[in-house]
This record gives structure tokens, C-alpha cells and sequence, in this order.
């Protein structure tokens, strides 16, 4: 027999079955993972896609996350400026050291702090120091290059002069560069020299002079002076000879050619080498010291993750962000022969002892992030139009259509007129 109260405790029971039902259901259809927009270089679409799908895949399944990376042709840095500016930027992309500064200041990148902020100070110092602004950090660096001394081993033996060794000054190397030139004659050439500044900044920077002093200023000096000389004495001395004077126009080109002892690049050289020249006996040792001061000089590109200010998604951003530099994506990254990674432990991975000549040639770039007199390839305001000037100079010196005195007299006059307000 039923009445009123049967009824109602069957309705509730009912609710009670429909609700469980429900939440099982639930239970069983997670919510729809994050969609993040992930933007960069349309020459890392691959790597991403691979990482992503392969490398990655449980901790973004685990994270609730899929990135959809979108790369980008073209001007990378002019895409990105005005997808900020029109509140229509990805969610995480690339910021290079080269062109960071007016977005650092625009107000448009997520400040980093927190578990972010943590993780920054695992990573390399001169990396990470290269993405803040006013003592705000707005990008985690992802990886770097350094410059290094790549030489075609074959040729110094063909020689019979001793190879760059990691203990030589200018001076020695460049009594090696001679000695080459000298004993194999005119097909072949002791280096490779372009009117560039990555080439020349090794040197400069190992003197102790530094781009801007204090109030911001350029400052020629007696050091800058000192490596510039040098640097144009390796072509009018005999030591080298300008690429496009042997039909190339990189110092990579060069060497493949078997007419080129010894050239300063940087890592992205190695993919090229794999490439181009896959039995090319090369070795590398780290830029030659300063006679005077006894150290050595870099510069160092970079590229960090940063994270628009405006995305709706910054929480699910950070987890992605925190995941692309985690030790297991960066050692990935170095075994693959890809860029050297930011993370400081990574100077003891196991990677940099196996007995391969690109695992040696990494452990020569890692070490330059923190050997000697080290900078980032960043000029604040000044962008390229820095760059421009000291290039201008050293290509009218090493074409002797000025003296190094009236080369760097005329540099100092336009640093003048670029930097004079101060600041940066």
C-alpha cells in the first residue's frame, strides 16, 4: 500500500539515483582541455609539433592543456608588436634579447612572479637578468647561443702549426692564423672576417668595455679602440680575408670551402655543418683571452617565453610556460642538437662528456654564457641603430676607405648624437 510519504521518498530517491548517475557521468567526461595559442618562427613549427605531441603529451593531458603552436613567417618581431598593440597576441611566445626592450616597457607582457619567478633562478643569470625591466622579470628565457672558434682541424695538421688551443691570446691565435697562410699559400686563409658586430664583440668585451657606461652613453675608449685595431689587423696583416672576397657571405660558408682555417660563430653553426658539410672535420675551443686583462669575451643570444597581458588564459599560460622550461623538455632540447638550454644544472649533463664533436662544440657554447666578460645582444632603446654605427666603422676600416683612428672618431660622433640624452 502506498500513500503521500512512499511518494515522496520514491521522488527522492529518484533525484538521489539521477544525480549520482549524473556526477559518475561526469566523473568519466573530463571538461575540454585549454586551448593555448602558442606563437614563434615558422622554422620551429616542427620541433613544437614534436614536443607537443610526443615529448609532452601525458603532463599536457595531465595539465588539462593543448598548445596549438602558430608560426609565424616573416618579420617575427613586427607580428608580435602589433598583435599586442591590437589586443590580438597570442597566449605564450617568443620575445628575442635583440628587439625585447620596447615590449618589456610597452605594458603588454605578463610580469612573472611566484612559481615563475622561482623557476628563474634556476636558470642562467646573464639570461634571465637580459628580460626584466625595471627589476621586473617578464620572460623566461628558453635557450641561447654563444660565440666560439670553430677550426678545420685537417688544415692546421696539413700546416704543421699547432691548432687554437683554449689557453691562446689574440696574439697567439693570431700568429696561428698567419703560420697557416704562410705554409700553405694563397688558396688558403688563416680566418674569415666579416664587418659585423657578433664577430667583433668577442674582443671587445673581453678588454672589459661594455656597450653604454653608467649615464647610458656610448664611449669609445682605448679598450674598444685597442680591439677594434686588432680585429682590422687580422684582414691587413695577412691573417685573414673578407668572406665576400671568397664568393661567401657567412663565416659558416667559409669554412665548408677547405680554403678557411678557422672562423668565430655560434651554435647555430652546427645544424648548418650537418647540413652542408656532414665530413667536415672541425673542432672548437672558446674565444681567444685578452693579452692584457687575461680574460675572455662574449655575447649571447637569447629568446624567452612571455605570456600577454591581455590573454583570458594567463593561469593555464603559466602551467604551459612552466612546462617548456622544465629539465625534462631542456635536456631534451640539448640531446637533439637543437639550441643550448637555459637551465644553469644543465653544465653537468652527461651530454657535454660523450665523444662526439657537437657535444664538444655545446659545452664550448654552454661555458660561454659565463666565461669572462659576458653580454646579452641587446642595446635598450637603441635596437639596431646601435648596431649600425659600429658596423659602419668596421666596414670602412677593413676596406681602408678610412683609418681605424677616423673610423672610430666618426663612430663616436653618431654614438654621440644616439645616446647623448642618456638612458636606455
Amino acid at each position: 500500500m502506498t500513500g503521500p510519504g512512499a511518494l515522496q521518498r520514491n521522488v527522492r530517491a529518484t533525484i538521489w539515483l539521477c544525480a549520482a548517475w549524473i556526477g559518475l557521468v561526469a566523473g568519466r567526461a573530463p571538461a575540454e582541455p585549454i586551448e593555448l595559442r602558442v606563437s614563434g618562427g615558422s622554422a620551429d613549427q616542427a620541433v613544437y609539433v614534436r614536443l607537443f605531441r610526443e615529448l609532452l603529451a601525458d603532463e599536457l593531458a595531465a595539465e588539462n592543456l593543448r598548445p596549438v603552436f602558430q608560426p609565424i613567417e616573416g618579420d617575427f618581431s613586427a607580428y608580435i608588436q602589433n598583435a599586442l598593440s591590437a589586443g590580438t597576441a597570442p597566449d605564450l611566445f617568443y620575445v628575442d634579447v635583440y628587439w625585447a626592450n620596447p615590449i618589456l616597457r610597452s605594458g603588454k607582457i605578463l610580469p612573472l612572479s611566484g612559481d615563475l619567478a622561482a623557476t628563474a633562478d634556476l636558470l642562467v643569470p646573464t639570461l634571465v637578468d637580459a628580460f626584466r625591466y625595471r627589476d621586473t622579470l617578464y620572460g623566461l628565457p628558453k635557450d641561447f647561443n654563444s660565440m666560439v672558434l670553430f677550426f678545420n682541424k685537417y688544415i692546421f695538421i696539413d700546416a704543421g702549426v699547432p691548432p687554437p688551443a683554449i689557453d691562446d691570446d689574440w696574439h697567439a691565435f693570431k700568429a696561428k692564423l698567419i703560420a697557416v697562410r704562410e705554409a700553405l699559400g694563397d688558396d688558403v686563409y688563416g680566418t674569415c672576417l666579416k664587418p659585423e658586430y657578433i664577430k667583433l664583440a668577442p674582443f671587445l668585451l673581453s678588454t672589459g668595455w661594455t656597450p653604454f657606461d653608467e649615464d647610458g652613453r656610448t664611449v669609445l675608449d682605448e679598450r674598444f679602440t685597442r680591439a677594434f685595431r686588432f680585429y682590422v689587423s687580422l684582414l691587413h696583416d695577412g691573417a685573414g680575408v673578407l668572406d665576400q672576397d671568397i664568393g661567401q657571405n657567412t663565416s659558416m660558408g667559409c669554412l665548408i670551402t677547405d680554403r678557411i682555417a678557422a672562423v668565430a660563430e655560434g651554435g647555430w653553426s652546427l645544424n648548418f655543418f650537418r647540413d652542408q658539410a656532414p665530413f667536415l672535420e672541425y673542432e672548437v675551443v672558446p674565444m681567444p683571452r685578452d693579452p692584457v686583462t687575461g680574460s675572455r669575451g662574449n655575447i649571447i643570444f637569447t629568446v624567452a617565453w612571455a605570456i600577454a597581458a591581455d590573454s583570458p588564459r594567463q593561469a593555464a599560460a603559466r602551467r604551459l610556460m612552466r612546462l617548456l622550461v622544465s629539465p625534462e623538455v631542456q635536456n631534451w632540447i640539448l640531446e637533439e642538437g637543437m639550441a643550448i638550454p637555459s637551465r644553469s644544472s644543465l653544465a653537468d649533463s652527461p651530454y657535454f662528456d660523450t665523444d662526439s664533436k657537437e657535444a664538444r662544440a655545446n659545452k664550448w657554447i654552454f661555458e660561454g654564457s659565463r666565461d669572462g666578460n659576458v653580454m646579452t645582444y641587446s642595446f635598450g632603446e637603441f635596437g639596431g641603430r646601435w648596431v649600425d654605427v659600429v658596423e659602419s666603422a668596421l666596414g670602412a676600416a677593413l676596406l681602408g676607405e678610412k683609418t681605424v683612428e677616423a673610423a672610430i672618431a666618426d663612430a663616436q660622433l653618431e654614438y654621440d648624437r644616439l645616446t647623448s640624452h642618456h638612458g636606455r
